[in-house]
């Protein structure tokens, strides 16, 4: 199950003596860590490319518009496997 990219938290806001809570939603971040697999199929070997902080949810979008826009992939075909 994919964790919700927000979470409700209590806000206590004060204004001179009158002292007001309510709940609101937070938008949560969390680190990524890219890891890329290349060489031959027998002989993979594996580098850590990024950590990168992102908003849970969509990350295999993100990794792959990652990869393109860093010059790694030219396009989406050259990814073999994502996980």
């Amino acid at each position: 199950m994919q964790k919700l990219p927000i979470r409700p938290i209590k806000i206590i806001s004060q204004r001179e003596k009158d002292r007001m809570e309510k709940e609101d939603l937070l938008v949560t971040e969390e680190p990524l860590e890219i890891i890329i697999g290349f060489g031959p199929q027998e002989n993979r070997e594996q580098m850590q490319l990024a950590i990168t902080m992102r908003t849970p949810g969509h990350d295999f979008d993100l990794v792959i518009g990652f990869l393109f826009s860093e010059g790694i992939i030219a396009h989406s075909k050259e990814i073999l496997s994502i996980r």
